[in-house]
């Protein structure tokens, strides 16, 4: 199965499309969209969405599953309501493949093998950076990609792809 991933952010976007097959899965692409500093929301969205689409289109996924974030238990700001505008219009996407959303803290919690049974986005003692390093081993062992220079972006979209992978292998 054809799956993209996408890690949405305002200042850059990474996105990755992925033929799924378990422990050997397949990176077909790879992308991280940038947008400058001085583009308003409305135009960084508007460069998201278009450089998006058009790889949508060439790499025909059969599933697009997109990483949200906004229940970390995080409190919500400027940055986080541009986020959430971003996934409003990836959702636009629905034209060309069925969207799933994956919480950020499920499915790097699933695709690492750390556990994180009721505190929300980190166990006791666990880092932020500890929990990409982890999801990064478990997305170069899964895929075979070597990836020491990738964007987490790039590592992220990768990993919801594959995450919601094996949620459909099980349903």
């Amino acid at each position: 199965m054809r799956i993209a991933g996408i890690d949405p952010g305002t200042a850059s976007t990474g996105f990755a499309v992925i033929e799924y097959g378990g422990d050997r899965s397949k990176i077909l692409k790879t992308i991280v969209v940038e947008t400058p500093k001085e583009l308003d929301i409305q135009h960084r969205i508007y460069q998201i969405f278009g450089t998006v689409e058009g790889y949508i289109r060439v790499n025909r996924p059969e599933l697009i599953a997109i990483e949200d974030f906004t229940f970390q238990g995080r409190t919500i700001t400027h940055d986080a309501q541009g986020v959430n505008r971003v996934i409003g219009a990836l959702y636009l996407l629905l034209e060309y493949a069925p969207i799933s959303m994956l919480m950020a803290s499920d499915w790097k919690h699933a695709i690492s093998g750390l556990r994180c049974p009721q505190s929300g986005f980190r166990t006791p003692g666990e880092s932020k950076k500890q929990l990409d390093l982890a999801v990064r081993r478990a997305v170069q062992l899964r895929t075979g990609y070597i990836i020491a220079g990738e964007k987490q972006h790039v590592i992220d979209a990768v990993g919801v792809a594959l995450v919601e992978g094996d949620r459909q292998g099980r349903g």
